[in-house]
């Protein structure tokens, strides 16, 4: 199926970089063994080189929005006024400058987790991608005991992986 996409949202866990191990397991954060995202990122690309005809030398032209979830695991580590932990934009159209930000941001975190080669493939494989950090829930749950925050369920940041694949196709005018 992975062949007749004009675009793609790879979805991340954050504590499958190697240096959110430890994080994830003081956290009470059940891992499963599934494939770190260098590996993941990795089957991605060898489906879609293969589904696209795209050589080796050459990227690949499908959009993807790296989305690494649950991105309020960390709102501890980020100042209050740090872009990630700020609402979406209100504009009426997609706020180019605003996610580009939230990309550069979003790649420092991935570097610093150990990301590296996750980001040095995406540049490496991709004429276009992006990096986005969401959360489902909007605040951190209690993961040792499976309960959401009392204040409840407030999506962070959920829609702009969407919004920016749109404004990629033309389909959402941009600004900034």
């Amino acid at each position: 199926y992975l062949g007749q996409f004009s675009g793609v949202i790879l979805l991340l866990d954050p504590f499958s970089f190697p240096e959110n191990y430890q994080r994830a397991q003081d956290k009470g954060v059940l891992l499963s063994q599934s494939d770190g995202p260098e590996r993941v990122l990795g089957s991605l690309t060898s489906v879609l080189r293969m589904s696209h005809t795209v050589k080796q030398n050459k990227k690949i032209k499908i959009p993807v929005a790296v989305v690494v979830s649950k991105i309020d695991a960390f709102f501890d580590q980020l100042d209050e006024n740090h872009p990630l932990r700020q609402p979406s934009s209100k504009l009426g159209v997609f706020d180019e400058a605003q996610s580009r930000s939230l990309h550069d941001h979003m790649a420092a975190l991935v570097a610093g987790w150990g990301g590296d080669g996750l980001l040095r493939s995406l540049e490496h494989n991709y004429e276009t991608f992006r990096i986005f950090g969401a959360s489902a829930l909007g605040a951190e749950p209690d993961y040792r005991n499976g309960v959401v925050n009392a204040r409840g369920r407030f999506p962070h940041r959920v829609a702009e992986p969407f919004l920016w694949l749109l404004a990629e196709r033309g389909f959402l005018p941009k600004a900034g």
